[in-house]
């Protein structure tokens, strides 16, 4: 697990957040990692989940190629009035099967979804402003 925080959301905050996450994964293990819909994902996690691969004998620089067992899911939820209305899932990066097969040894998943770090972002959330409110309330009373 890996966090990061910044002011904005670009490819910089995405790119530093996943190579905290390749930081506790086993090299080439096969990994499905589920976003939403924000178009930076893709590529940060490509970037950060690939390995030099030396194609040719002799001089020259390796090639960078992407895990082969690396899955990537999109899932992408609509709303209208604050309720959600339509959950659209899609495979953006690897095989369908591989995904499936890294889904059902997922324990508690059976399809492609974003509620586990939805939950984390809640109650990371919200122990940051608790934490926050505490800190300006201590300095405050002094």
């Amino acid at each position: 697990m890996a966090g990061v925080v910044s002011t904005q959301r670009d490819k910089a905050l995405a790119d530093r957040l996943l190579q905290g996450v390749r930081a506790c994964c086993q090299a080439l293990a096969a990994l499905l990692v589920c976003t939403d819909g924000w178009a930076a994902y893709p590529n940060s996690i490509k970037r950060a989940f690939r390995e030099k691969v030396k194609q040719t004998a002799g001089r020259g620089r390796a090639c960078l190629e992407v895990w082969p067992d690396l899955c990537i899911a999109t899932v992408i939820k609509r709303t209208q009035k604050k309720r959600v209305v339509e959950v659209t899932r899609k495979l953006t990066w690897g095989m369908l099967e591989k995904a499936e097969h890294l889904l059902h040894i997922t324990v508690g998943c059976t399809q492609f979804n974003t509620s586990l770090i939805e939950r984390f972002n809640g109650s990371a959330t919200s122990t940051y402003l608790l934490t926050l409110s505490e800190a300006t309330t201590n300095e405050v009373c002094w």
